[in-house]
């Protein structure tokens, strides 16, 4: 195949057009961000491990297999023009995380539409009260973000997906379990604590 692009007029000219295509896609992400160029997982991650500092939680440690659930999530959004923690089509955000091979004892998502500050976003997610819940729950030790950028609903936008968690150990002890995780854990139940 890079015979072809070498040797051939058309060939060269279609690998030109692609990389064309390529990077103006990137150009098309970095304009959405140029104005917030701090707009990064990174920096929305250190926001939130400074709120949890606040209410003297431990930190969370980025995961891959969480950021790239978070990611593929946002992806989707973006792809399938819906903004909800289930696509239309029934895919929930457990099946990010369980497909990102994640295995999840706790698990719990944050969306965010249209942000392109990190403090406002994080601040948008602790004034509201189940957003909050998520983000200084002590039972997460694990997180990951991903920011897809695109059009939702015929619009140009920017989609935050937060993915937290606690990975479900390879031995524990029973009696360190309450009475609806050992339920819950007996018939392979994955719910999010009440």
């Amino acid at each position: 195949m890079l015979n072809f692009f070498k040797k051939s007029k058309i060939g060269l000219s279609l690998l030109a057009m692609t990389s064309l295509v390529a990077i103006s896609g990137i150009f098309t992400v970095s304009r959405a961000f140029s104005a917030k160029t701090e707009y990064l997982p990174e920096n929305i991650i250190e926001k939130i491990n400074n709120q949890r500092k606040n209410f003297d939680l431990s930190e969370l440690v980025v995961d891959v297999h969480l950021e790239n659930a978070a990611l593929s999530k946002a992806h989707h959004i973006i792809e399938h023009n819906y903004f909800d923690h289930y696509s239309p089509d029934g895919v929930s955000p457990w099946d990010f995380i369980l497909s990102s091979g994640y295995d999840y004892r706790y698990a719990a998502e944050n969306l965010a539409i249209n942000y392109t500050d990190s403090a406002e976003v994080v601040t948008a997610w602790m004034v509201s009260e189940s957003h909050r819940k998520n983000i200084l729950n002590p039972k997460y030790e694990n997180i990951g973000v991903g920011i897809a950028t695109g059009k939702v609903n015929g619009s140009d936008s920017a989609v935050t997906v937060l993915m937290l968690g606690k990975e479900m150990a390879s031995s524990y002890n029973i009696f360190d379990l309450s009475v609806t995780e050992m339920i819950r854990n007996l018939l392979n139940i994955r719910l999010l604590p009440e």
